[in-house]
């Protein structure tokens, strides 16, 4: 499955104090927005955009909407992916943060049965930079360039990487970021395809903070199938600090489930890719800057 970067989106949640801050960021953020849906009574505008109260109404005025980007509550999360998937919109991207683990389970079961590609939860968005923009706050940053960037940890870190490697003289060809959820389901062979399949793009960064054995899995799997492009992996905890120290506040168990489902950490498993001839795998910022000095 290949990701459709037609500009005709769909916002849920659009009255949300965090939808109406993304929409007056700059104008390549609002120019792809076609309708809203909001989380009370509709039939108003918001940032000059037409809203709805429910998809299937946005859907049948604009019969062209390819994606939904999702800004609702947590709790409505879930009902709203529903609704997208009813109204047989096959793109979904999902910004809204600390949704259920329950949900998002039912959400990625729903997904696969229905064909349609879920990116998120918790700041989810994908960017050309000055030619699409779904879910990726100030998208003003980022400059046109030859770097794919697949970011698996909060937003902001894939500002400063973009920062960076800008400051080499290189840009960005396309910018996903998955989210920063212990639960997200990723689908590593779509997005990395995306950038192997990519005229503009000439290598990969790959950032991740936290991430299970079950994905470090499966991103090697997807790993060994990109072969045309030099690609590295950035690690922002090498140490697994984040399991390794002591929390004072009470935690969710079912956020540590993914943590043991293997006895091998996945930080551990993510280092036995750098043997193979296009990947390097690192725990410096400045190592990734470097390389993509020496690559470009």
């Amino acid at each position: 499955m290949d990701w459709d970067f037609s500009p005709q989106i769909l916002i849920q949640g659009i009255n949300q104090p965090s939808a109406i801050a993304y929409l007056q960021e700059s104008e390549l953020q609002k120019q792809s927005i076609v309708a809203g849906v909001v989380d009370k009574y509709g039939g108003e505008t918001i940032e000059n955009i037409p809203t709805f109260d429910l998809v299937s109404t946005a859907v049948a005025k604009q019969t062209n909407i390819v994606t939904s980007l999702i800004f609702s509550p947590p709790h409505n999360v879930l009902d709203a992916c529903y609704e997208a998937m009813s109204a047989q919109i096959k793109q979904i991207v999902i910004y809204s943060e600390k949704i259920s683990p329950l949900d998002l389970i039912k959400l990625y079961r729903k997904a696969e049965n229905k064909g349609v590609k879920i990116l998120g939860s918790s700041q989810g968005g994908i960017l050309k930079p000055e030619e699409y923009d779904c879910g990726v706050k100030n998208a003003d940053i980022f400059r046109s360039g030859n770097v794919g960037m697949i970011n698996f940890a909060h937003e902001s870190i894939s500002q400063e990487m973009a920062l960076s490697i800008q400051e080499s003289g290189a840009g960005i060809s396309t910018l996903i970021n998955l989210g920063n959820d212990s639960f997200t389901k990723i689908s590593w062979d779509v997005w990395l395809n995306i950038l192997a399949t990519d005229t503009k793009t000439n290598l990969i960064v790959i950032i991740l903070s936290q991430i299970s054995p079950l994905e470090a899995d499966r991103l090697i799997l997807a790993l060994d199938k990109i072969k045309n492009k030099p690609i590295i992996v950035y690690l922002l905890d090498s140490q697994n600090w984040h399991d390794k120290v002591i929390d004072n506040q009470g935690k969710v168990i079912s956020d540590q489930i993914y943590n043991h489902l293997y006895p091998i950490p996945a930080i551990e498993l993510i280092k036995e890719c750098h043997p193979k001839e296009n990947i390097t795998v690192t725990d410096n910022h400045y190592d990734v800057k470097q390389w993509v000095i020496d690559n470009c």
